[in-house]
């Protein structure tokens, strides 16, 4: 069972959509409307910049840890690491953040988001800034943020 979009097997010559992922592709399926329903609530809910009780910073350091903890999601903790410092958080914060899932997740899953953290500062990320990509729709916070590969 695929872990992250990077394991679906479900690449389109490399590119990186955000709104194509699987569970995307399965809500069309079942009805299109259902899948707009779904992508404008995480546009909502996450990514939206208006005023929410948590700021972008701390939504984003949250991010960090569910994707950590949940299911070690490698793109996920990328790019929440990666917009958490966008909005100001200290590299401290994005650790401790990831540290945070030891209790609930285990070692293992720290261990892992440790690696994504180490291969990141080494350049090696599969998701980058790149400040230039556009979709046609996309998540409003992701419009610069693609897999490093997929820039034409």
């Amino acid at each position: 069972m695929p872990t992250s979009a990077s394991d679906s097997g479900d690449r389109n010559d490399g590119k990186w959509d955000v709104f194509d992922l699987p569970v995307n592709r399965l809500l069309g399926s079942v009805d299109p409307h259902i899948r707009t329903i779904f992508e404008d609530y995480i546009q909502y809910t996450i990514f939206n910049e208006r005023p929410l009780a948590l700021d972008l910073k701390t939504r984003y350091l949250v991010l960090v840890a569910i994707t950590t903890a949940v299911r070690g999601d490698r793109e996920g903790i990328e790019w929440s690491s990666q917009l958490a410092t966008k909005y100001g958080a200290s590299e401290r914060e994005i650790l401790e953040a990831i540290s945070l899932t030891n209790l609930p997740a285990g070692t293992p899953a720290m261990e892992y988001a440790a690696v994504v953290w180490y291969q990141m500062k080494r350049g090696e990320a599969l998701v980058a800034r790149e400040g230039t990509e556009t979709r046609e729709r996309g998540f409003t916070a992701w419009d610069s943020w693609t897999r490093k590969e997929t820039i034409n």
